[in-house]
């Protein structure tokens, strides 16, 4: 329905309030067809735009949820990791990082078969972690390495797989989340700022807290000053979003010291 899809748009842009709104107006329209189901299916937007307006103890309450129910995503996903993604975003927002990183863990732990590993979920939810693990130093950095050089690997498998049914908006995430890490690397740091350019460039998705691009943009100007990032901005502006998308799986396969 248009509402549902409106609530996930304002969701993917960063904009919870009005996601809030249309999410409402979705929930009175699926019950009045009785579609409850298609209801649920969106409780995990609903829990993560409620941690963005600071409502930390509703979206607990919503991801916690999540976590002890059964259900299957209509991608095949089961919905616990999701809820349990949520809860880490709590911990972290919370300052509890120990928890958030115990809780990151075990939600991509759930993605257990080839089929769940290859979903655009798992891409974002590894590329939130590895965003998170980085700007809270999280986990240990060779940890932090590894995820990295996962989320890359899966991207590039992906695309090699599926070079024609590449969502760009996923591939941007997935970019915006490697970036992060690759930043705090000197010798990936030009990468690392295209990365970034060219993942705002694709849209890249902020429906969860450690993707929201003022957090990477505000990291990337610390680390590499505002004009470096003024620059990689410029360098891509008006570039075509398909040619973004070529050019951002280059910067990815680019090789560089080991761990990529």
């Amino acid at each position: 329905m248009a509402a549902s899809s409106i609530a996930q748009l304002s969701s993917q842009m960063a904009q919870p309030a009005a996601a809030l709104k249309w999410l409402a107006i979705a929930a009175e329209e699926y019950a009045q067809f009785g579609a409850f189901e298609q209801d649920r299916q969106l409780e995990w937007l609903r829990g993560a735009n409620l941690a963005a307006l600071g409502e930390l103890d509703a979206a607990r309450d919503v991801f916690q949820a999540l976590t002890e129910g059964r259900e299957m995503t209509e991608d095949g996903l089961e919905a616990a990791s999701i809820g349990w993604y949520g809860l880490a975003e709590i911990d972290r927002a919370s300052g509890a990082g120990a928890d958030a990183g115990a809780a990151f863990e075990r939600a991509l732990s759930m993605f257990r078969s080839g089929d769940q590993r290859g979903s655009p979920w798992y891409l974002m939810l590894m590329a939130g972690t590895l965003s998170a693990a980085t700007f809270d130093d999280l986990f240990t950095e060779p940890a932090r390495s590894r995820w990295a050089r996962r989320l890359r690997g899966r991207m590039l498998a992906v695309a090699r797989m599926r070079s024609e049914f590449l969502d760009a908006p996923v591939v941007g995430t997935v970019l915006m989340g490697w970036s992060a890490w690759a930043m705090d690397h000197p010798e990936r740091r030009d990468r690392a700022l295209a990365a970034l350019a060219l993942g705002e460039r694709l849209g890249a998705r902020q429906d969860l807290l450690s993707l929201h691009w003022t957090e990477h943009f505000a990291h990337a100007e610390r680390v590499a000053g505002a004009e470096r990032v003024a620059a990689a901005r410029d360098a891509i502006a008006g570039l075509p979003r398909e040619d973004a998308v070529l050019r951002g799986l280059a910067v990815l396969r680019e090789p560089s010291a080991p761990g990529r």
